[in-house]
């Protein structure tokens, strides 16, 4: 599939390298007529130059890569050639990460305990590992106080909704209570800590929710102690 072209980086700005081997005039690569070999040196026109500084005030990664590519194909120079003279030039990568805002934050808080974090990242266009970042620098608790229902066993545990539904018919999670509606049957927090304990075997540690899993260890631990 071919990649997006870059509206503001046109490949026709850049010189052709391999019609230019004057420095003066354009990109080019000195070659000694005789003896041992030498270290290539590249040569960087003005306009090379300001066709490098406006790649690397690209908006993203990706497209950066993209520039650093159209330039390596035009001059034929090696990748590393051509972040050398960016260093030279005192160019460095933007932080692309985009920061978070106090609306994102709220809505990070409301819905921490109640949906996953899966669902979190694709409503507010971030990654996974992003929100669950988030959630634990701002030591947000994903524990949820009213009780766990079959689903959020699933997301939590990141099972099937099937194995989920089976611990409760088994009574693996104790006592369930009946509250009404499609997610009315849920147990409460303290019987999932005890299934955690007592059924390891029952989950695959590599799977289940990293942040609630921590919040819900040691975070009971924690309280447990106070309380001692």
């Amino acid at each position: 599939m071919p990649q997006a072209r870059d509206a503001n980086f046109k490949e026709n700005q850049l010189p052709n390298a391999s019609a230019h081997l004057d420095g003066n005039l354009g990109a080019g690569e000195e070659q000694p007529s005789s003896g041992p070999p030498t270290r290539r040196k590249y040569f960087w026109t003005p306009e090379l130059n300001a066709v490098l500084i406006e790649a690397y005030q690209a908006p993203s990664k990706r497209v950066l890569s993209q520039r650093l590519s159209k330039l390596v194909l035009q001059t034929g120079w090696p990748r590393p050639a051509i972040r050398y003279q960016a260093s030279l030039l005192g160019i460095t990568t933007t932080d692309h990460r985009r920061e978070w805002t106090a609306e994102e934050d709220d809505y990070l808080a409301e819905r921490i305990g109640e949906v996953s974090a899966s669902a979190i990242a694709d409503h507010l266009k971030r990654s996974v590992p992003s929100v669950e970042s988030r959630a634990e620098r701002l030591q947000m608790s994903r524990r949820r106080s009213g009780g766990y229902c079959a689903s959020d066993l699933q997301r939590c545990f990141g099972v099937s909704y099937s194995r989920a539904d089976s611990w409760l018919r088994r009574g693996l999670l104790g006592k369930v209570h009946q509250f009404g509606g499609v997610n009315g049957n849920r147990v409460t927090e303290e019987n999932v800590m005890r299934f955690i304990r007592n059924y390891p075997r029952e989950y695959d540690l590599r799977r289940v929710d990293q942040v609630w899993f921590v919040a819900m260890v040691f975070g009971r631990a924690a309280d447990e102690g106070s309380t001692a």
